[in-house]
């Protein structure tokens, strides 16, 4: 895998679904697993709790999608750089 800060920024600047796809695409990267640690990463690494005991990775990477295309975890990024947390 390429340098992974630059995977990381480049997903970060991702407002859609497509978006995502399309830079995991770019840098080669098919392996739901490896697309999930991105994105959490990404996400400023939130803590993400499953139902099912042992979710396969397609799973894992769908809901960490999901809370990603939320763009919540932008107002972490914001607080960090206030000093708020």
């Amino acid at each position: 895998m390429e340098n992974k800060e630059i995977i990381v920024n480049a997903i970060r600047a991702c407002t859609d679904r497509t978006q995502v796809e399309n830079t995991f695409n770019v840098f080669g990267i098919s392996s739901f697993s490896q697309r999930y640690d991105i994105l959490v990463e990404a996400m400023y690494n939130p803590a993400i709790f499953f139902s099912n005991e042992n979710p396969e990775d397609i799973q894992k990477y769908e809901l960490a999608l999901e809370l990603f295309l939320t763009m919540e975890w932008k107002y972490y990024d914001a607080y960090k750089r206030i000093g708020a947390v």
